[in-house]
């Protein structure tokens, strides 16, 4: 009967109506969804970049602590240098002073003997 369809209309209609608000939640769901995942990949984006920036200073941080390295061995073998040397000085130096006394002895002793003739 016509009361029938009418009701029947009806119930179709406020499916329908459902049904799209469902599918409008859904889209808006989906848009949000996407936005979130547009952020997240430009973050990830921002993250590859920035590792990328750590892994180059960290290979210029490793090549300037090998070269500074290199450079404090040379620093310490000159070191080690100087000072041999420096001892080497120091024992020419003693060696001149030993053989200074052993001639100022040998000088008072002339003098002692000039003096008793």
């Amino acid at each position: 009967s016509l009361a029938e369809a009418e009701e029947s209309l009806l119930r179709a209609k406020a499916l329908i109506e459902n049904r799209e608000d469902a599918l409008k939640e859904s889209t808006e769901k989906l848009v949000t969804t996407e936005s979130a995942l547009h952020g997240s990949l430009e973050s990830q984006k921002n993250l590859e970049a920035l590792l990328a920036l750590l892994r180059s200073e960290t290979k210029n941080l490793k090549e300037k602590l090998k070269s500074d390295q290199s450079a404090l061995a040379q620093q310490r073998e000159m070191r080690v240098k100087a000072d041999s040397e420096l001892a080497e000085r120091k024992r020419a130096i003693e060696g001149l002073e030993n053989r200074l006394k052993e001639l100022d002895a040998a000088y008072e002793l002339s003098q002692r003997t000039i003096d008793a003739r």
